[in-house]
């Protein structure tokens, strides 16, 4: 693809992402990547290494992917032609696209990690099977130049969130937070992002500064969720502690 080509088609990527950047709103943070790690979450790995437990509905699907801005718009930074914006969660890795400019591939993954009794995380990632930049210089959105690096998930032009409909409860409380990393070191974790979606489905989107051409190859999507287990859950722990007891007797 010739650098003309190129920008024309980002121009038109941007017009047709632009109701993701009319729904900026529900981003309650801006991360800056020489902010470093400024959250306090802990027990954070990149997901080129990491294994986790499937706790999503058979089937689930969510949209996601990954975007760069300028100040006139945003845009999809991977190729029209065979990019795949809608996942099914099977704690596997799946072909997001190609990068313009690179042609580098981009995968979306998911992970849940159960992180106590009542809670769980839920993790969605992308990132460059190469190790290569996630957000290149010299790509143009709008007639100028990209400057910022974004990822949606279930949020901002997404209407496919994800939903968790089998946790044995009711949700109490989720914790969004973006996470970035360089040959799976975490460098920068981003201040707390507000939930798009209405629970129990869930979804959120971020914008980084300083990420263009910065060596960052992965990014997370961190979904943090408590739940107060079901009436009838409890009602069995409950039968299970006095048939266990008159057996002690």
């Amino acid at each position: 693809m010739n650098m003309r080509r190129f920008v024309f088609c980002l121009a038109v990527l941007a017009g047709a992402a632009a109701s993701a950047s009319a729904e900026l709103s529900f981003v309650s943070a801006v991360g800056n990547l020489s902010d470093g790690i400024s959250s306090n979450i802990g027990n954070v790995q990149s997901m080129r290494s990491s294994g986790g437990l499937r706790d999503i509905t058979a089937g689930d699907t969510y949209g996601a992917a990954l975007l760069g801005q300028s100040p006139a718009g945003a845009a999809f930074v991977t190729n029209a032609a065979g990019r795949i914006t809608s996942f099914v969660y099977d704690n596997a890795a799946s072909f997001h696209g190609t990068l313009v400019g690179s042609a580098a591939t981009v995968n979306m993954a998911e992970l849940t990690i159960p992180t106590g009794p009542n809670s769980v995380r839920v993790i969605v990632g992308a990132f460059t099977t190469d190790s290569s930049n996630l957000w290149i210089s010299g790509l143009n959105i709008g007639g100028q130049a990209m400057n910022q690096g974004r990822l949606d998930v279930g949020a901002g032009a997404f209407t496919d969130g994800l939903l968790w409909d089998n946790l044995p409860g009711a949700i109490t409380s989720v914790s969004i937070t973006n996470a970035l990393f360089i040959d799976g070191s975490l460098v920068a974790t981003s201040a707390p992002l507000t939930n798009g979606r209405v629970l129990p489905e869930m979804g959120s989107l971020v914008v980084w500064n300083g990420v263009v051409n910065s060596g960052v190859d992965e990014t997370q999507m961190i979904f943090d969720i408590t739940y107060v287990p079901a009436p009838g859950s409890v009602a069995l722990l409950g039968l299970g502690g006095l048939l266990a007891a008159r057996r002690r007797r």
